[in-house]
């Protein structure tokens, strides 16, 4: 995880709950502190970059999200589309 900077979002094991890095490795030697979101709120992942952030709501429901917030995504417009080659196993609609 030493790439890692504040903000990231990840989730931790098999139907974990989202975790967000909130202090900047960089600062202190590669150590950060991280804190684990037990929320209600729908979880988004990039199927470009992997990458893992809660919903934003509106009058109380998730919006949809136009892109992938992550800066290190390569296609982000493309995050609810599978990477090209890989095949569909299963679809969630929330």
């Amino acid at each position: 995880m030493s790439s890692m900077q504040a903000g990231d979002t990840f989730i931790m094991g098999d139907g974990g709950h989202l975790w967000v890095v909130i202090s900047d490795p960089a600062k202190h030697d590669g150590t950060f502190i991280i804190v684990n979101l037990k929320t209600t709120v729908p979880i988004r992942t990039c199927q470009q970059c992997g990458h893992t952030w809660a919903a934003r709501l509106r009058d109380g429901k998730p919006i949809y999200p136009l892109k992938c917030p992550s800066r290190k995504c390569s296609n982000p417009w493309y995050w609810d589309k599978p990477r090209r080659g890989e095949k569909v196993t299963s679809v969630v609609k929330i």
